[in-house]
């Protein structure tokens, strides 16, 4: 009865001190919560930087200068579409293609329609339209797709083709029984002494441009080039890396078969290859924006991680220093509650349960503000770890105000 008389008059009396604990109980809760969702928010954005920002590996001399034309052998074309890896005579358990997608390969036959072969009229093979920067949007020229056909033909095997618009009244007049428009290819422009065939090819679209050049899906090409010279030689190769988080990996495996750049242009001998002594083409791998990105991130995280044991363990004190002297100012109630009677362990009772009352209200009040602006639940660690510090302040104050009689008690305060 006198614990629940004297709770009873403590909240009349001490209003503002108790709203004030609960207050500051649901700043600190509300704070922390917010701060390491803040934390969490930056882990986030450096997953969404491996996700959205695209890392790009092309392919070029090794002097760097130079990204068409390379006449890049089949072997290394092979690395970037096979679903099988092998390395120093063993297969390895994961393909070389798996680290990358949207690979943009381009590889090249000169065409004739009866009227000899030129330089100006070539046959080129994509994968991609992004390997021709004739058809990239940055080129100006737009494409004009017929029915039926959008610019994956270039990824299928399908024998179309797409023309410029200054072209394709000439190519049409040329067809077989079924509109396809028939030419005769080779290797090189040259005149005559050089093996020839034919292919057969449905127009799908057209390119605005005064060029000449036919653009076919890659797999058109390299069959005509497996049949005329016996294998396929490209002439650029890039692609996107699929995962950045497998980058440093992928970088390793790619320095196994290609050079860095070197402007000087001086090659490193090669001691694991029995067929070739020197690399013959460069890599580079274009994660500028990746690297920019994640370092700026990373040292704010870091940042972030320095002060967060420093933010846990100044509001474990404050709770500390909260919870004892709320207690240790009211020293005088807690004389007079000794002298009507009451025991030490009811008055500690009494003090844990006033601030249990107080901490689940301020909690409420700290989480209904984090939900509103964060929408986030609360750190239960911390929030446990303040309730256990404002315990001890509390508790430790009571048990120093109540160590002596209630009379003995009321005379020091007095």
């Amino acid at each position: 009865m006198i614990v629940f008389f004297y709770e009873k008059v403590r909240l009349k009396r001490g209003a503002w001190q108790t709203v004030s604990i609960v207050l500051l109980i649901a700043f600190l809760c509300a704070f922390f919560t917010l701060f390491d969702g803040f934390i969490c928010q930056k882990e986030q954005d450096m997953e969404s930087a491996y996700a959205v920002i695209p890392v790009t590996v092309v392919v070029s001399n090794l002097t760097g200068t130079k990204t068409d034309d390379l006449k890049i052998t089949d072997y290394i074309i092979n690395y970037f579409l096979s679903d099988k890896y092998a390395y120093g005579g063993e297969l390895q358990e994961k393909a070389f293609s798996s680290y990358v997608k949207d690979v943009c390969l381009k590889a090249s036959v000169y065409y004739s329609q009866g009227t000899g072969f030129s330089s100006r009229q070539k046959l080129i093979g994509i994968t991609s339209v992004d390997a021709a920067s004739e058809l990239a949007p940055v080129s100006g020229n737009s494409i004009t797709y017929f029915e039926g056909y959008d610019e994956s033909i270039f990824t299928s095997n399908k024998a179309a083709c797409l023309v410029s618009t200054a072209a394709a009244e000439e190519l049409s007049q040329d067809t077989d029984n079924n509109g396809n428009v028939i030419l005769t290819v080779q290797m090189s422009p040259a005149a005559t002494g050089e093996a020839a065939t034919q292919i057969s090819l449905e127009i799908a679209g057209t390119y605005s441009s005064e060029s000449q050049t036919i653009y076919c899906p890659f797999s058109c090409v390299a069959a005509v080039q497996t049949e005329l010279d016996g294998k396929i030689t490209g002439d650029s190769l890039s692609a996107t890396v699929r995962d950045n988080h497998e980058l440093d990996e992928f970088r390793k495996i790619l320095m196994r078969h290609f050079a860095n750049v070197d402007p000087s242009g001086h090659q490193e001998e090669i001691n694991n290859s029995p067929a070739l002594r020197y690399q013959q083409f460069a890599i580079t791998v274009h994660d500028e924006t990746l690297r920019e990105t994640l370092n700026a991130l990373n040292r704010n995280l870091q940042t972030l991680y320095r002060l967060k044991p420093i933010f846990a363990c100044t509001e474990v004190m404050i709770g500390t220093a909260a919870g004892f002297f709320y207690i240790h100012i009211r020293r005088r109630e807690f004389a007079i509650a000794r002298s009507l009677g009451t025991k030490r362990i009811e008055t500690v009772i009494m003090v844990f349960v006033e601030i249990c009352l107080m901490f689940l209200v301020g909690a409420a009040i700290g989480t209904i503000l984090i939900l509103f602006v964060q929408e986030t639940a609360t750190q239960y660690v911390m929030a446990a770890a303040l309730f256990f510090a404002m315990n001890v302040g509390a508790i430790t104050a009571c048990l120093m105000a109540t160590g002596k009689s209630g009379i003995r008690l009321l005379r020091e305060v007095e």
